[in-house]
């Protein structure tokens, strides 16, 4: 069974503006294989304003440092519903969701080749897109940890409606040596049972993601999407780092594939 696009790009990536001054927020996440092998990184520029809206930058890089994807995404603190590129070199994909002249349009295809842009429906407030999935459990955590079922609606670069997808907990342990509740994400209809899920755990104090399990978001270069387990280690975290960063991670080129890796392996 083909893994559902809902999922992935729920996971666990353009109409913004340049950076602007300020302090940034620095962070990494470090994707294994189900051998335990690093099969890429993710490095997170982070810079959020007094509303709770975000600036995101986030390079994709290969084992040896290389990056081979960049998503650049903003989010008004009022909504969960950021705008936002994915770019993958390895791929050869690009998409995301932009603001038109009348409303939302999304945009899907070859990284080489212009998409055109697809109008999408007026958004409800509640509806989610790629990073706003954070801030939606930041948001409704205390239901979640009180054991309630979120149902809610996910905004797809490739599809033209959104798709109904649930959040619960699971249960409580330990992620990374700190108390953390798990989360399960899946499908919101019946056929949830046939679907893969997504697990998240997340730190008991800060709320923040502390590992992830599922299928990755990226694709292979084979086209295909691949299992992950990504750890973001709290001591990987620096606050205060340069606005600039944000600039210069926008300017790095992309490379077309991992050195050492074979194609369907990452």
């Amino acid at each position: 069974m083909r893994p559902c696009p809902a999922l992935l790009l729920a996971a666990a990536a353009l109409a913004c503006g340049p950076a602007q001054a300020g302090p940034v927020l620095r962070y990494l996440g470090i994707a294994s294989d189900p051998t335990g092998r690093t099969v890429y990184q993710e490095e997170h520029l982070l810079r959020s304003d007094d509303e709770g809206g975000e600036e995101r930058v986030v390079l994709y890089r290969c084992p040896g440092g290389e990056p081979f994807a960049r998503k650049r995404l903003t989010r008004p603190g009022s909504s969960f519903l950021p705008r936002f590129e994915l770019a993958d070199r390895r791929a050869g994909w690009r998409e995301g969701i932009a603001a038109g002249a009348a409303g939302l349009v999304a945009f899907a295809g070859p990284i080489d080749a212009a998409a055109p842009p697809r109008p999408l429906p007026a958004p409800a407030p509640d509806w989610v897109a790629d990073a706003g999935f954070d801030a939606f459990i930041m948001a409704r955590r205390d239901e979640l940890e009180a054991g309630r079922v979120l149902q809610f609606e996910f905004l797809l670069p490739t599809r033209a409606r959104p798709t109904t997808l649930r959040v619960r907990k699971l249960g409580e342990g330990e992620a990374l040596g700190r108390p953390a509740s798990r989360y399960r994400l899946e499908l919101g209809a019946w056929y949830r049972l046939l679907a893969p899920h997504i697990d998240g755990w997340y730190d008991r104090g800060s709320g923040r993601l502390l590992r992830y399990e599922g299928l990755s978001n990226l694709r292979s270069p084979s086209g295909d999407n691949f299992w992950v387990r990504i750890d973001f280690p709290p001591s990987q975290r620096q606050a205060g780092i340069a606005a600039e960063q944000l600039d210069q991670a926008l300017r790095k080129p992309l490379v077309g594939h991992c050195p050492g890796l074979s194609p369907d392996a990452s």
